[in-house]
């Protein structure tokens, strides 16, 4: 029912010609169920049941899905489409950066609670193209791209607020909440429903309960890769502090120089590639090439920070060369005074010092302290060489300048 006007014309025309249909069902979005005209409509023409896509009961999850509706408008339209007559089907899809453990018990809960007649619960996927997914591909949180797994059952994006491991345990125990016995007995025995409903209800709950069994049984091998793929993961991460711990300490040992730091840093990095690459050949195949890929993102990140910060102690080394070379040429000028050469010369001191504070910014924090220290530490040894020259005690560029 896309076309509402359009929808609203066939149903016209069938009940004014009174086409026999059987019982037949659509997809609505929520707006519908506040069509008056419309749900007079379907429910005289056959209507007896709808689909509806009510996505999220968190109202962050429903902006980031571009949603205009609410939880509570979707409640209020369950409560629409039940007064006249119609059962509802509802789609929600869990997992957003916005969702919680909560948030999946919880819709499981509105779920029953509304009386839903049947409802899908499906975990978010990766489909290929969409601004999501590529978001996602961006932030790195697809752990795999096995068509096989592109069901809804399975949990294929690590979510911001929870496990991939706890949600899909979750997700699976929600369903077996949902479709069970005791669901099918409370359907049975209560509500407003005419009894021919109440028993479908009744009747599908415990189809679903079946069902579930069966994919609970099914998902357990899935859940046991989870978990042993989240143990991985946050191993990694371990991995990676105390590799980035050490490069921290052997850029302040003052005692090598940069190209044995570069050496060291460079050989630890391979060694822990290696080490790495090892630890996840025990995981499911269809983590390899997730795991294989963030191993060698990590690998070129910090073998690019090692470069960079390579490359910013040789710029460093070439502007201090220059500007001793300038402080020589305003030295040995004797068409200024000494207050002229030291003001001259410290004013190029505080731009090569704003200019290099600023050319470390984008170095890993690790390289931050030693870049900060050597920088105040060229400036002070400097600054005091510079104060001689006011003194008068530099009357030329001496051997041990800047040394």
């Amino acid at each position: 029912a896309g076309d509402i006007k359009r929808t609203k014309r066939i149903l016209q025309r069938i009940i004014k010609e009174k086409i026999p249909l059987p019982d037949w069902s659509c997809q609505l979005r929520v707006d519908a169920a506040f069509d008056d005209e419309l749900m007079s409509l379907m429910q005289e023409s056959g209507c007896d049941y709808v689909c509806v896509g009510f996505e999220s009961i968190n109202h962050e999850t429903l902006q980031s899905y571009n949603k205009k509706s609410t939880p509570e408008r979707n409640l209020a339209a369950i409560k629409k489409f039940h007064d006249y007559g119609l059962m509802v089907h509802g789609m929600f899809v869990l997992g957003s950066d916005y969702d919680t453990i909560k948030t999946v018990k919880d819709t499981f809960t509105f779920a029953k609670e509304a009386r839903l007649a049947t409802a899908q619960f499906f975990s978010l996927v990766p489909l290929p193209g969409t601004p999501d997914t590529l978001r996602r591909e961006t932030r790195k949180q697809i752990i795999s791209k096995d068509w096989h797994l592109y069901d809804g059952f399975h949990v294929l994006i690590m979510p911001s607020k929870m496990t991939v491991s706890e949600f899909q345990q979750a997700l699976l125990k929600g369903y077996k909440g949902f479709y069970n016995f005791r669901e099918a007995i409370r359907f049975l025995l209560t509500g407003k429903e005419t009894f021919k409903q109440r028993f479908y209800k009744a009747g599908i709950r415990l189809m679903g309960r079946k069902l579930t069994k069966g994919i609970y049984a099914d998902s357990m091998n899935y859940v046991k890769s989870l978990k042993e793929f989240q143990e991985w993961k946050k191993g990694l991460d371990v991995k990676i502090i105390k590799l980035k711990d050490y490069f921290a300490n052997i850029i302040q040992n003052s005692e090598i120089s940069v190209y044995e730091k570069k050496k060291a840093i460079t050989n630890s990095l391979e060694s822990l590639l290696s080490t790495i690459t090892k630890s996840y050949s025990h995981l499911g195949k269809e983590y390899i090439p997730y795991c294989k890929q963030t191993v060698e993102n990590i690998y070129n990140q910090l073998q690019e920070e090692t470069n960079r910060f390579h490359e910013w102690k040789k710029d460093l080394d070439v502007k201090i060369i220059k500007l001793k070379d300038y402080f020589a040429n305003i030295i040995q000028n004797s068409e200024i005074s000494v207050y002229e050469k030291k003001k001259a010369i410290t004013n190029s001191l505080e731009s090569v010092l704003s200019t290099v504070t600023k050319s470390y910014s984008h170095l890993g924090k690790e390289y931050i302290p030693y870049c900060k220290q050597s920088v105040e530490n060229i400036y002070n040894q400097l600054q005091g060489e510079i104060n001689q020259l006011q003194r008068g005690l530099l009357i030329s560029l001496p051997q041990n300048f800047g040394k």
